[in-house]
Formats: C-alpha cells, structure tokens, sequence
C-alpha cells in the first residue's frame, strides 16, 4: 500500500513500514491520518500505530486464513484441514492461528447474523 500527499503526517513522510494487515485495515489508517475518529470501523486497525498488533485474517466461502509476524496458515472447513503452513514444524504456533482465526470468523459470522 502506498500512501502520498500532503495530508500524510510529517513523522511519516517518506517512510517505509513493514506491516502485516489486511484491506479491512485501510479504513482505520487512513482516518486516523486524517484525524477522524475510526472507532466504527471495528474490524479495521490503524497499521501506523506501534502499538497495534500485527496479524491478517481472510476468508473464503468454505475457509480461512491466519496471518501473524511468525506463521501463515491456511484452513480448509469442509476437509477440516490445513491447505498451506509457513512452519508446520511450530505446532503450537499453528494451533494458536488456527484457534485465532477460527475465533475471529466464529465472531464475524456472529456479528453478521445479528443484522
């Protein structure tokens, strides 16, 4: 992603981050450069601030993906089993992005019901 223009903030012009997010993460970064309030934007995280924590989660019809700073790890739901594992040797690793992405999209669809 790349961000240019006068409204960037003068402590990140012409900075380079290396961030792990996903789109639902632009809404919050974006605001916030602009000094909007993002808090409606409750999936979305502000990718410029130290302190947000680093991860991607994605979807598909019968999946999910988990994406930290130590592992990718992919979910099929239907064969209930991993398609894609960057450290498949760090099991307890795996188990705590699978548990987390399986939790964000158990929260997701949640969300999505109560509509």
């Amino acid at each position: 992603m790349l961000f240019y223009g006068d409204v960037i903030k003068d402590k990140y012009q012409g900075k380079k981050f290396d961030k792990i997010g996903s789109q639902q993460d632009i809404s919050a970064t974006l605001l916030a450069q602009l000094n909007i309030p993002h808090k409606d934007f409750i999936w979305s995280k502000n990718l410029l601030n130290p302190y947000t924590k680093q991860f991607a989660f994605f979807s598909w019809d019968n999946g999910l993906g988990f994406i930290n700073d130590k592992q990718c790890v992919t979910f099929d739901n239907i064969g209930k089993n991993i398609l894609y594992n960057s450290d498949a040797k760090d099991n307890l690793q795996t188990n705590k992005n699978l548990n987390s992405g399986k939790s964000y999209l158990q929260t997701v669809y949640q969300q999505f019901i109560k509509l």
